[in-house]
């Protein structure tokens, strides 16, 4: 009984001591820049296809947290937890009537970033989103 114990220790201690990635390890793997074309949509119509964007990732040291340089959404701030980035839903402009949100998220492949980035604009006393525009891209670190 005794070697069947010590046989299946043995057997599952590989298993037990990985070691997961954190997410500032995440944060850093995936730190750089990205270069590629996006898709532009309004409301799900294309309107801008084969734009040009690059994108800045740089981790803060602060888990997963980075900050990104992109042109696009005015949110800065995203994180980063295995293979994928997070940017959470804010509110970014409040005009008493209306306020735009925005949020996105992305994943990572190899020395791929596919993104998808989202604006919408919403009425106060309509819980609906009556504007939405988004941003599709395939991005390669440079």
């Amino acid at each position: 009984m005794k070697n069947s114990f010590a046989f299946l220790l043995i057997l599952l201690l590989p298993v037990i001591s990985c070691k997961k990635e954190s997410d500032l390890e995440a944060a850093q793997k995936h730190s750089g820049k990205y270069a590629g074309t996006y898709n532009f949509y309004i409301n799900d119509g294309l309107i801008d296809p084969n734009g040009s964007i690059t994108i800045d990732i740089e981790p803060t040291g602060h888990g997963g947290e980075v900050v990104m340089n992109q042109g696009i959404l005015s949110l800065d701030t995203g994180t980063i937890s295995g293979n994928k980035l997070s940017i959470k839903q804010r509110k970014v402009s409040d005009q008493g009537i209306s306020y735009m949100l925005e949020y996105g998220n992305g994943n990572f492949s190899g020395d791929s970033f596919y993104m998808e980035f989202h604006q919408d604009i919403k009425y106060v006393s309509d819980p609906y989103t009556t504007g939405a525009m988004k941003w599709k891209a395939a991005l390669k670190k440079q």
